[in-house]
Order: structure tokens, then C-alpha cells, then sequence
């Protein structure tokens, strides 16, 4: 073969074909292209050799459908020239020759001469059974090609693999009627099948039976490992850990797959301390925990509806560098998100960008943000934003409104501004609750409102458009801080900024001058807004009535409360309690018991002001009472002097 490859070499090497299919291919060739017995007998010889009981009875059934096929098909079947692959003369001669002689070191019992006669039964191949070795076949009879004989074995390993247990049965019976003796490699698989479809007690027989009928199977760890894996289901400790105890007994060492199905079991058991401990023993006893042995024990853990368990040991297993790969994170994601646990989630999203930089985390952020939105989950929130930013993800609107209430929660008042100014210039809108929110953070100091101007001033300045809620937020945190000055500057300079004022820029203005109690500048933006066209809402109705009260002009503001009902206003709270407030005052109890009433039907009415207006009504009748006894009293006096 050094000199000239041999046709079973270049098959191999070549086409890369399973061993026993490579050998079956290159036979048949040989045999459509020998031409002779004396030239095929050393390659039948060569193939006996390798003590294959598939090969027992081939080299004749393939002899006979040479004779019906030809040569044509082979060489189609194999897509190569058929002169790459026909082997010489010169080198089956020099073949078998080298089979032939007695002092080849691999001569052995079924050895055949060089020069043979025709007969097919002297050509060295062993016959499928006696009476085809007794029947002739002539070189122009067609006979059928028989059906290769199925390897038993190789079936049964792979159902094995792929843990079809009925199937591992019904071979493994097959196996005994044919006589087929059951290896090491075989074992396993039968006792776990076994297991699982009988139970343990019935693979315990069967192990005994085959031990007893085989000398050369002996029981390992392989196979306590087998019967272990049928109780991960039924979570039996108890029979679990007698087979340990039985392993141990044996003196077998122990596996790391023992541990793994201890593990399952335990942790099916709901045991979990004990599952623990098994890690340590593991270790004392010389077996390294692998990945597959944490991921028995977080598996375990979801099943039993644990997932804080789950993260733990997961943290566990990559503090121990017992990575998992991109799909084992996948499966963990998906269980901490149907459990809706942001730690889990967090670690696993962190585990992925390790694995895989170029991964596609936006599904997986945009579900984190809504459950720790949903959750009021602050330190979440930001980690998850901090993560998607690093991750060039895209949030939504109600992902980001969400990051701006976590965001004012934690104190961080200037990144809630400028997150609120990129929702609104992406095209997105604000709750009123979330921009209050962030006024009142910024209101709490001065120095916050002019940080918030100054960075308007550096986006306008960096070519970026500024919406005009983000001069209404400062202006509305300066009526909070009832700073005049700085309220009106800013609304100065909103000509520079390219900006036109809007309802809500004028009634914040109106707000800063209700609380500063500068009445003549109210009515002055009033009259401007009246100039400008700028509609009123129903803060700007409540503004001006509130000025109206102020400046004594009850008139003035029971008009504006009609004139925010005409205009299909629901009327806020503050004006209700304004007019509540101004009829009391006024001595006039039934109609403010009446506004209050009305209150009720759209706000909720605050205890304060329902006693107030009781109080006015009781003194009210008190003194009508007064009232009347006065003029009963003089005339008795009237009638005594006269």
C-alpha cells in the first residue's frame, strides 16, 4: 500500500464513507471487474480477517449480483471515473500472493491458495449457510442480491443515543433471539431503557440475568450512572441513593454522570440542601463538577417552580468558571422570564454579550424593561437601560417614560430632563404626570433649573431641535421655586430658540404669577394670550379664576368657570376648591355644599374642604335661629314696659 493504494485505502480516504459501507462498496466493485476466482479470493480473505460477523456470509451473495448488475451501476453509484477507483492486475496478484504465503504473520484459518478452481464454495468466502455453499451458481444465471443482515448493535447504540427506549427493547430482544452476545457498550443502554419503561426493579433482573449468562460484562459506574438516570423523574431518593450506596460498596469510583443524576433526583425530590452537599462530595471524592452537573441542578430548580434557587446556582456556576454556552442562556432567559425574575434575566443577558458580542439582545430587553417597569423595579430599570444602551438597543416610548420615573426615583433629575427631551424630539409623547414629575425635581433647586437651561442651550447649539416641552418644563419648575425672574427669562429667550409659546407655555407663566401673587402680570398674559389666539384649556381657566379671586372679582371667576363648561371643560380640582373657598367666604353655604357636590362627580372631594362647608352651613342655621328669637324677645320687652 505504500507504493500502489490499495482501492479500500483511497475509499476512505477519498469518498469518507462509514468503514463497513466503504469495505461493502469496494467489494462489489472488485468483484464486477476481476475477472477471474484466483484474483477475488484475496480480497474475500482480507475482508474475513476482520472477524465482522456482517462479513460472514457477504463476499458470495455480492459474487451473485455481480452476475445480474454488471459494472455500470458501481461506477455511477460512486460519481468517480471508474478507471481511479478499477484496480490492477499487478497489484490483486502481488495480494494474493502475499495472503497465500504460509509465513505472512496474518495467515490465519481461513487462508486460501493463489490457484483455486472456479467451484464458488472453494473461493474462500464463508457461506450464510450450508446449502447455499452447496449450490453452483453459473456465470449466466441471474440471481437476486440478498438483503446484507442487519447489525443489530450499531441500532441499538444509536436509539440509545437518541433515547428511544422502546426501540433499545425491542433490538435488545431481537439480540438474544439471534444469539448475538451483549457488550459493554450495549449494557448501559438496555438497563436504562429497562428503567425507564419497567422501572428499577426490572432492570436490577436483567442486569443480574446478563452478568450472570456473560462473564466479560461487569458492572461500573457507566452502569449505576444507566439505572440512576430511570429515577430522574419520579425523584425516588430513596432507591437513588441505596444504588449509590451500592456503587460505593462495590468500590466503584464514582462518575461525574452518577453525581448528575443524583443531582436531577434529589433536586425532583424538591431536596435540595442534600443536592447541594453533592457538589462537595463530588469534589472529595476526586470527580470535578462539570457544567452539566449545575445545569441538573437549575433545571431542577424551575421545575420545582424555584427560581431564585436557579439564579444562585447560576451565579455559582460561572464564579466556578462552568460557563454556559449561547443556548443553554437562551433556555434560561426564557424560564427566568416566564417567572418574571430580572435578576435571572440580568445574569443571563450579561452571560450572552460574554458569549456572543454580535447577538440580537432587543426582544430580550424590551420584555426586561416592561416586567421591571411593571414591577416599580428602580435599580432594574437603570441596569437595563445602562445594558441597552451598550447593546446599541432601541427602546420604545413606555420603556423609556418608564426609565424616566425609575430615573427621578433615584435621584438622577438632569439624565430624566434630557431622557424626556429625546422622547419628545423622537416623536414620542409624555404623560402630564411625567412631565410634572420632572418639574418638580428640577424646582427643588435653582441651580437644577439653570443646569436644565444651559444644556437646552448646548443641544441648540450642537444643531439639535428643542421641543418646546422642554422650555414648558423649565418654566413650570421656576413656578415651583416661585422664582418670577428666572421664569420669564427663559420665556425671552424662546424667540432665540427658534420657539413659539403654547398653551402650556402661557399657563405655566400664569402659574408663576398665582404663586409670586403678581396679579397685573397674570392679566397681562392673559390678554396676550387673547392677542396670540392661543387657545385656553382648563389650566388656563383655573389661572383665571384663581386672579379673580385675588383681586376680589368673585364675578370675574364664577364667569370663568362657566366659560371652562361651556367649552366642554371638565373644571380641575383647584378650581373647584378656588369657588368652594370664595362661597364660603361669601356667607353663601347651599351654593358652595351645591359646587361641592358637582366636585364629587369628577375628583375626589378632600375631607378638609367637606368639613369646612358643613361648618359654614351649621353656623349658618345657628344664626338664623339668632335671628329669629331676636325679634320675639324685644317685643316681650315692649308689651312688659308698656
Amino acid at each position: 500500500e505504500a507504493t500502489t493504494p490499495h482501492p479500500l485505502a483511497w475509499m476512505l480516504r477519498r469518498c469518507r464513507l462509514p468503514l463497513g459501507l466503504a469495505r461493502r462498496v469496494v467489494l462489489r466493485r472488485l468483484f464486477s471487474t476481476a475477472g477471474s476466482h484466483r484474483e477475488i479470493a484475496p480480497l474475500a480473505s482480507m475482508l474475513l480477517k476482520t472477524r465482522s460477523a456482517l462479513w460472514a456470509g457477504l463476499p458470495m451473495a455480492l459474487l451473485r449480483s455481480v452476475h445480474s448488475q454488471g459494472t455500470a451501476p458501481f461506477a455511477r453509484g460512486l460519481s468517480v471515473p471508474a478507471s481511479d477507483i478499477t484496480p490492477q492486475a499487478s497489484d490483486l496478484t502481488s495480494q494474493a500472493s502475499a495472503e497465500a504465503s504460509p509465513t505472512s504473520p496474518s495467515t490465519t484459518a481461513a487462508k486460501i491458495p493463489s490457484e483455486q478452481p472456479t467451484s464458488l464454495s472453494a473461493a474462500g468466502a464463508a457461506p450464510a449457510s450450508s446449502s447455499e455453499a452447496a449450490t453452483p451458481v453459473k456465470a449466466d444465471q441471474a440471481v437476486p442480491e440478498s438483503t446484507p443482515p442487519r447489525n443489530l448493535k450499531f441500532e441499538l447504540l444509536r436509539a440509545g443515543r437518541e433515547r428511544q427506549y422502546e426501540k433499545i427493547l425491542e433490538l435488545y430482544s431481537q439480540m438474544v433471539k439471534e444469539e448475538l452476545p451483549i457488550d459493554m457498550l450495549c449494557f448501559p443502554f438496555i438497563l436504562e431503557a429497562k428503567g425507564f419503561v419497567h422501572g428499577l426493579a426490572e432492570a436490577k433482573e436483567t442486569m443480574a440475568l446478563l452478568l450472570q449468562m456473560n462473564n466479560k460484562l461487569q458492572p461500573n459506574a457507566q452502569i449505576y450512572a444507566a439505572l440512576l438516570k430511570s429515577l430522574e423523574e419520579s425523584g425516588d431518593k430513596v432507591s437513588a441513593f441505596k444504588l449509590y450506596e451500592e456503587l460505593l460498596a462495590h468500590k466503584i469510583p464514582p462518575i461525574s454522570e452518577v453525581f448528575d443524576s443524583l443531582v436531577s433526583i434529589y433536586c425532583a425530590a424538591g431536596d435540595f440542601p442534600r443536592a447541594e452537599e453533592f457538589f462537595k462530595e463530588m469534589r472529595d471524592k476526586g470527580v470535578t463538577p462539570t457544567r452539566f452537573t449545575y445545569y441538573r441542578y437549575i433545571n431542577g430548580a424551575f421545575r420545582q417552580q424555584e427560581p431564585e434557587r436557579a439564579f444562585l446556582k447560576l451565579v455559582q456556576a460561572e464564579r466556578d468558571w462552568r460557563l454556559p454556552d449561547l443556548e443553554a442562556y437562551r433556555r434560561m432567559m426564557a424560564q427566568f422570564m416566564k417567572f418574571a425574575h430580572l435578576d435571572g434575566q440580568m445574569q443571563c443577558l450579561k452571560g450572552m454579550v460574554d458569549v456572543d458580542k454580535t447577538i440580537d439582545l432587543n426582544k430580550y430587553l424590551l420584555r426586561m424593561m416592561e416586567d421591571a417597569t411593571r414591577k416599580s423595579d428602580v435599580d432594574q430599570v437603570v441596569s437595563i437601560h445602562t445594558m441597552a444602551e451598550k447593546a446599541g438597543v432601541k427602546l420604545g416610548t413606555f420603556q423609556m417614560v418608564g426609565l424616566v420615573f425609575a430615573l427621578l426615583q433615584t435621584g438622577r433629575e438632569m439624565e430624566a430632563f434630557k431622557l424626556a427631551n429625546q422622547i419628545v424630539s423622537q416623536g414620542g409623547s409624555l404623560p402630564r404626570t411625567a412631565i410634572r414629575m420632572v418639574a418638580e425635581s428640577l424646582g427643588r433647586k435653582a441651580a437644577l433649573v439653570d443646569e436644565a437651561y444651559f444644556a437646552v442651550e448646548n443641544l441648540r447649539k450642537g444643531g439639535t431641535e428643542i421641543p418646546v416641552i422642554s422650555i414648558n418644563i423649565i418654566i413650570e419648575a421656576c413656578a415651583r421655586l416661585g422664582d418670577l425672574d428666572r421664569a420669564f427669562a427663559t420665556f425671552a429667550e424662546m424667540p432665540n430658540l427658534s420657539l413659539k409659546p403654547d398653551t402650556q407655555t402661557y399657563n405655566h407663566l400664569l402659574l408663576t404669577c398665582v404663586n409670586a401673587r403678581e396679579v397685573n402680570s397674570a392679566r397681562r398674559l392673559l390678554n396676550l394670550m387673547q392677542d396670540e389666539s392661543v387657545a385656553l384649556d382648563a389650566d388656563s381657566y383655573t389661572h383665571r379664576c384663581s386672579v379673580s379671586v385675588m383681586t376680589r372679582d368673585d364675578e370675574g371667576a364664577m364667569t370663568a368657570y362657566r366659560e371652562c363648561k361651556d367649552a366642554k371643560l371638565v373644571p380641575p380640582s383647584k378650581m373647584y376648591t378656588t369657588l368652594v373657598n370664595m362661597l364660603v367666604r361669601q356667607g353663601r353655604p347651599d351654593k358652595a355644599k351645591e359646587m361641592l357636590e358637582e366636585m364629587g362627580q369628577y375628583h375626589k372631594v378632600m375631607p378638609f374642604l367637606q368639613q369646612k362647608v358643613d361648618g359654614a352651613t351649621f353656623h349658618q342655621g345657628d344664626r338664623g335661629r339668632q335671628t329669629q328669637r331676636t325679634p320675639r324677645r324685644n317685643a316681650g320687652r315692649e308689651r312688659h314696659t308698656d
